[in-house]
């Protein structure tokens, strides 16, 4: 008999593990200062960027100074396609997004592993 009640006990639901989002959280949990930073330097950086751009499109349109402007539309272009990583690695990491913490972490990794080999500018 004993073994019936057992059975007719109703089970748990399991726990599914918390994602660390602001929306939906029944905690709201403090984001570090050195994310805050980390995020506030990439969303810094990518409008950097942009303004970059702008300003190296205006000069290669108008001639400026500059003799070669297609080295500056180049690298413009390059920056055109950076901007949006950077803006989009802020929003991950002010939204606790793993993907992002990654690519930080990644990108910061590969960034120390240029600047071991190819040596620091003096």
């Amino acid at each position: 008999m004993s073994s019936n009640h057992e059975q007719s006990m109703p089970q748990p639901k399991p726990v599914r593990p918390y994602r660390y989002r602001w929306t939906n959280s029944p905690l709201r949990r403090q984001r570090p200062t050195g994310v805050t930073l980390i995020a506030a330097w990439h969303f810094v950086s990518a409008v950097t960027l942009l303004v970059t751009v702008l300003f190296s499109f205006n000069v290669a349109s108008n001639g400026g100074i500059l003799t070669d402007t297609d080295v500056l539309e180049g690298a413009a272009w390059v920056y055109l396609m950076i901007a949006p990583i950077g803006l989009a690695l802020g929003v991950g990491l002010w939204l606790f997004a793993r993907w992002a913490w990654v690519l930080t972490l990644s990108l910061a990794i590969l960034t120390l592993t240029f600047a071991f080999f190819n040596g620091s500018p003096s």
